[in-house]
């Protein structure tokens, strides 16, 4: 658990608490393992086909764990690049879900967790890697426009090694800035003859999801001398659970917003306190095909499919001044303070609040569902040729495609009853009209006939029959009064078990609680689906190399020279966009006084607070002016509200959330809250309640890149005494076409998106030549040093090459200092 006093910011996880349960087939497959002894070790599946020894001799064979850490040392020991590497044991039996799981355990790699599970890998530090399948590139969608590696859909158990490569080996097609992985599968020929069949099966339960996940995973391979088959399929289940306590939306100083005030002190726009639950379905499988042809020709036709679905499924509350600028000077008072002894450029102290009073402009229920789903096939067709002579080939041909989808679904359940309250000037109110109000949402006769006539507030009826309508008679009436105290590690929250000040839909002498207890307190805030993405890659590689060894060293120095040419084609297509639905189609008139169109007007977010009078598109009606100035009869244009009076459960199953913030926060009482399950398809939710879910693209981050990379290398094995090593030069020719997608400057209506201004074209080529050298000195048979220098290139992530600029300012925020003052209390 980490805390900070002036972030409050508080999280737990449910990582460490988990009970796991090894099936029986693992205990027998794992069951028999003997490591007798180390000396002249032979793999269990090395190679079947070698002479039996005689009768007499003793053969000691190494399984299991000490045999991959054999196999392992002896990648690295053999290999002329500086490598690192893990074999299949490693990854089969250690309790690793993603092969970066597994990568962590690998010296100068450094993995970044998502909910508990590996996903992308830096090596000595950096971002900027390679990811190579069985030697040649690899496509993942977790990574289609990154440079950096992302394995959270990679199950370890799919794979038979990694190798890391920390130095440059000219021979592999490409190189990362800080380093190359290679992820190598299983093969036919990796196992004895005959049929082979292992696999996998444990649970888990989460104390915290009380969901119970698996994992299992199976192998099957046969094979004769001549032809093999194998499959391999890996699946899983997890759910991951933690707590959020702290601040919401931006953290400021009560100044930025020229409050004017004598001190100066952080004011957040609102606390968020949510639990937060990660489901993963995980899916993989490889199926390689192996035949020797004869004449030493070797045919290898592989694919190795991914899935993943992912759910990040929160369910909280917001405590916030609404995004208003104009309530920072009062929503926060300190009650509790320390004088830092700091002031910022205008001489005002800095003070470090501990304690709040909330002025609570909006209290709400909150459910988000980020659903992220995922998949992609790598297809390997290689001819290779090896007789046992001097020169030995490869050519193979690379096809991959990978496709993400990420789309995101939202509610907010308010308890305020929106309506006008002279007795807080400051309240966020839905009732605008300074001459009139009892004018608040506004909504067609269609819409004003589901609700009783007492629901109305007031008598005036539209040109077409329109009507204003409470949106929430049911909600609280005046700000609720809260308290926060941010000197623990635990948030504590107050205030909750108060009377409230002003009557609202419970009556005189209501608690805030109260309404947060009572389901028809609730209505409808907003829905919405935004910030979306779709991300499609495809990937096509063919490549020649050749290698020749002499009988007699070159020049008295080269072994070996390798050469080699490869061609690549990758594109890339980004698309982030918002779901829009359309509202009021051939229902009254625009701002102008003619009929709506029969689409109506579309918008972004289903909310009570957006009106349709934008002059792009406009609905509503025209009704009496209330202007006291204006002539006798004068109309006004008055827009239909986007979203009616919807109770909470009327379009979703609710849950009652108590407990909120576990460890993290305190004084929380239950409350209503969407189940988040009900966004699994929020595509299809919009459509099943707004009868229509249209993309709207966001322009300046849609776009297209098509990568070309033309190669060729050509370098030497060479030795010489102590020394050996490798010396080669890259060359290669890049070609880049990326489309970018213009922002026109008029903003949608009712979201918050531009249009698109059209597409622009840009084309680039370059070359580069990258020479290499590694260089290894045996001082003894036990002792080796490497020495290694390269030129390296890598592409950038191709979303810097395509994305729009976005330009955001940040305010400097004081650091968390703390002066040996006492606490205040603040008047």
């Amino acid at each position: 658990m980490s805390s900070s006093t002036m972030g409050s910011s508080h999280t737990t996880s449910q990582g460490a608490n988990r009970r796991w349960l090894r099936g029986a087939l693992v205990a027998a497959l794992c069951s028999g393992v003997s490591l007798t002894a180390l000396s002249t070790a032979a793999l269990a599946q090395d190679d079947p086909s070698a002479a039996k020894p005689a009768d007499d001799s003793t053969v000691v064979v190494v399984t299991g764990v000490r045999a991959s850490q054999l196999k392992s040392v002896s990648i690295k020991r053999k290999a002329i690049a500086q490598v690192d590497a893990i074999s299949s044991e490693d990854i089969g039996k250690l309790p690793d879900v993603t092969i970066a799981d597994s990568l962590q355990r690998v010296g100068g790699v450094q993995i970044r967790r998502d909910a508990g599970e590996g996903s992308s890998v830096n090596i000595r530090g950096l971002a900027q890697t390679i990811t190579l399948f069985n030697g040649e590139q690899y496509l993942s969608s977790g990574n289609i426009g990154q440079a950096q590696a992302n394995f959270l859909d990679v199950p370890s158990q799919l794979l038979n090694s990694v190798v890391v490569y920390k130095s440059t080996d000219p021979a592999t097609p490409l190189a990362g800035l800080s380093g190359t992985i290679d992820l190598q599968t299983h093969r036919p020929f990796n196992f004895k003859p005959g049929l082979t069949l292992t696999g996998a099966v444990e649970g888990q339960r989460g104390n915290i999801t009380k969901d119970n996940d698996w994992n299992a995973n199976m192998l099957a391979s046969w094979r004769n001398d001549r032809v093999g088959v194998l499959a391999t399929v890996a699946s899983s289940k997890s759910n991951l659970g933690d707590n959020y306590s702290g601040y919401g939306g931006g953290v400021f100083s009560e100044n930025d917003w020229g409050q004017g005030i004598p001190q100066d002190y952080i004011s957040p726009h609102g606390f968020e306190i949510y639990n937060r639950a990660i489901e993963r379905k995980r899916l993989g499988a490889n199926l390689s095909f192996e035949a020797k042809l004869g004449e030493g020709w070797t045919l290898i036709a592989e694919a190795f499919y991914t899935q993943l679905e992912e759910h990040d499924r929160k369910v909280g509350l917001n405590i916030s001044n609404r995004w208003d600028g104009a309530v920072f000077g009062t929503w926060v008072t300190p009650t509790e303070h320390t004088d830092t002894g700091l002031t910022d450029g205008n001489g005002t102290p800095w003070w470090n609040v501990s304690q709040y009073n909330l002025d609570t402009q909006w209290l709400n229920s909150f459910t988000v569902n980020r659903t992220n789903t995922s998949q992609s096939t790598n297809y390997n067709l290689e001819l290779n040729y090896d007789n046992g002579g001097k020169f030995t080939m490869e050519s193979r041909f690379i096809g991959a495609v990978a496709h993400r989808l990420s789309m995101n679904g939202q509610v907010q359940g308010d308890l305020s009853n929106w309506q006008y309250n002279a007795a807080e000037p400051t309240r966020f109110t839905l009732f605008r009209d300074a001459n009139d109000r009892t004018r608040g949402t506004f909504y067609p006769a269609s819409i004003c006939a589901k609700y009783p006539a007492a629901q109305r507030s007031n008598g005036i009826t539209g040109s077409e029959g329109g009507c204003y309508l409470n949106p929430n008679p049911g909600g609280y009436g005046y700000n609720p009064q809260l308290h926060v105290d941010t000197n623990d590690s635990t948030l504590a929250f107050s205030g909750f078990d108060d009377v409230m000040l002003g009557v609202g839909g419970l009556g005189a002498g209501a608690t805030t609680a109260d309404y947060m207890k009572n389901l028809d307190s609730y209505k409808v805030a907003a829905y919405s689906s935004e910030g979306n993405n779709d991300a499609r890659s495809d990937l096509n590689v063919a490549r020649v190399d050749g290698h020749y060894r002499f009988d007699s060293k070159l020049f008295g120095l080269f072994t070996k020279l390798d050469g080699g040419v490869r061609l690549s084609d990758r594109t890339v297509s980004i698309e982030q966009f918002h779901l829009f639905s359309n509202f009021y189609g051939g229902t009254g008139v625009q701002m102008n006084g003619d009929p709506v169109a029969q689409a109506g007007c579309a918008a972004q977010w289903k909310a009570i607070d957006v009106v349709m009078n934008n002059p792009i598109c406009s609905a509503g009606e025209f009704v009496p002016s209330a202007d006291p100035a204006a002539a006798p009869g004068a109309t006004v244009f008055q827009g239909y509200t986007v979203n009616r009076p919807t109770a909470l459960d009327e379009h979703n199953p609710v849950i009652f959330v108590t407990g909120l913030g576990g460890k993290t926060a305190s004084g929380i009482p239950g409350f209503w809250a969407v189940d988040p399950k009900a966004f699994d398809n929020e595509e299809a939710f919009m459509k099943s309640v707004f009868g229509g879910a249209q993309r709207v693209s966001v322009p300046g981050q849609s776009y297209d890149v098509e990568l070309k990379e033309d190669s060729a290398f050509l370098s030497g094995e060479f030795e010489t005494g102590i020394f050996s090593g490798n010396v080669g030069v890259h060359v290669i020719n890049t070609k880049l076409r990326v489309r970018q997608t213009l922002t026109d400057p008029t903003a949608v209506p009712y979201g918050d998106d531009n249009f698109d201004d059209g597409d622009t074209v840009s084309e680039r080529s370059y070359t580069d030549v990258l020479p290499s050298l590694n260089l290894n000195a045996d001082v003894t048979e036990n002792f080796k040093l490497r020495f290694a220098a390269s030129k390296t290139m890598q592409p950038l992530d191709l979303g810097n090459y395509g994305g729009g600029v976005s330009i955001a300012t940040h305010d400097n925020q004081l650091l968390n200092r703390k002066a040996k003052q006492p606490k205040q209390k603040t008047q």
